[in-house]
């Protein structure tokens, strides 16, 4: 009998592939995620391929998306919303889960949390099969196959043109400076500013500076065989360069707007706040830190009056910047609507999410609806709600 394997995410890039993959390897794809119309047209040229649409909130949904499966492969980023959540329903289902995440604290907690279960039932949970995570682990058991104890590891990464998808962005921006490392055998989250170095690559790289304490997966999957004290993971500084290029409105790249901040400086920010009238304009607590974990309030009436003069340009800057600030904000279509909006997620940065938020504008026809949403988000399904529950109000309005 043919085996179905879920895909969630199946309209992405990543989901693409794995379904060719599988569907070439004689199994059935079962395409899953929100937006049937881009799971539709992910699934032409796949012959075979079912489609099934299911949102991460919503548990009915996912498990009607599992049912038949023997398998599901979650290519849904960020990792940190969805992993979880789908993971928990395939252990409740008996069905065996893979992702791609390259968050060393989701595979932690995967291990943690569902490990005992998914043995007890038999069942294979392997997060991080991509190429960061699986390509380390396989290269450590292939030199050493029959090592059972390392004083310690150390892999190097050096790597030019990597494309990351913008879930793949997302998920880097959400760690917010986290980094999970395997130290005094343990693993641990460490913080902080970055660290760097230099490591003497093979020829042609050579002698190249490199960040040190690179969050790779592999700090928690090696050390489940391999006994070592210390796992040193390490990224030439290009390739981290290289990733500055990506949109940073997009994902959410705090340590982006982080840099912008301490280049405005505190005079100047203040100058701005109180110009915009944004909230309380308290900026204390630092300058790269009064909106994540210092003094500045707002609520939503006061989101919702800001949004507005943006929307409307009225702002007490150029007419140019308001616009360069429309245009890059993340767009949404439902239906011959547009959501125009920025989502937010408090306590991210800091591994403990507990309030978000999605703020913009929504537009049909001549109407434009000014929003602010917020709601509470304790646990990983909520924050991939956001959306979802802000498209639901808006459609109970008419807005959309």
């Amino acid at each position: 009998m043919t085996k179905q394997i879920g895909i969630y995410g199946g309209a992405g890039h990543t989901a693409k592939m794995v379904a060719a993959e599988l569907r070439d390897r004689g199994f059935v794809p079962v395409l899953g995620g929100r937006n049937r119309a881009k799971l539709e047209a992910a699934a032409q040229g796949l012959y075979g391929v079912e489609v099934r649409t299911a949102d991460i909130a919503r548990s009915d949904e996912l498990r009607a998306f599992l049912n038949g499966c023997s398998a599901v492969v979650n290519c849904a980023g960020p990792f940190q919303a969805t992993a979880m959540p789908m993971a928990s329903l395939a252990v409740e289902q008996g069905i065996h889960y893979f992702d791609f995440t390259t968050d060393a604290s989701i595979v932690n907690a995967l291990h943690l949390e569902l490990g005992k279960a998914a043995t007890a039932k038999k069942l294979v949970i392997a997060p991080a099969i991509g190429f960061y995570g699986s390509l380390a682990e396989l290269m450590v058991r292939a030199s050493a196959p029959d090592l059972v104890a390392a004083d310690d590891v150390l892999i190097a990464y050096s790597v030019k043109g990597w494309k990351p998808t913008i879930g793949s962005l997302k998920a880097m921006a959400e760690l917010g400076g986290r980094r999970g490392v395997h130290a005094n055998g343990r693993f641990e989250i460490r913080t902080g500013d970055p660290r760097f170095s230099t490591f003497s690559f093979p020829a042609p790289v050579g002698e190249a500076p490199v960040l040190l304490d690179y969050p790779a997966p592999e700090v928690v999957t090696i050390p489940r065989y391999l006994t070592t004290s210390e796992i040193r993971v390490m990224m030439t500084v290009g390739t981290v360069k290289d990733l500055r290029a990506a949109p940073p409105i997009a994902v959410s790249a705090v340590p982006v707007y982080q840099e912008i901040a301490r280049r405005i400086g505190l005079v100047r920010m203040q100058k701005y706040l109180d110009l915009f009238e944004y909230g309380n304009r308290d900026i204390g607590g630092g300058i790269d830190q009064f909106w994540l974990t210092g003094n500045l309030r707002i609520d939503p009436v006061q989101q919702i009056d800001f949004v507005d003069r943006l929307r409307r340009g009225v702002l007490p800057v150029s007419k140019r910047s308001q616009e360069l600030v429309r245009d890059i904000l993340p767009v949404t279509k439902v239906g011959d609507a547009t959501i125009r909006a920025k989502s937010g997620l408090l306590g991210a940065e800091q591994g403990k999410p507990s309030l978000g938020w999605m703020v913009g504008w929504a537009e049909k026809g001549n109407m434009q609806t000014v929003f602010a949403m917020n709601m509470d988000c304790k646990e990983p399904a909520h924050i991939a709600a956001r959306m979802t529950v802000t498209q639901q109000c808006l459609t109970d309005i008419v807005a959309i």
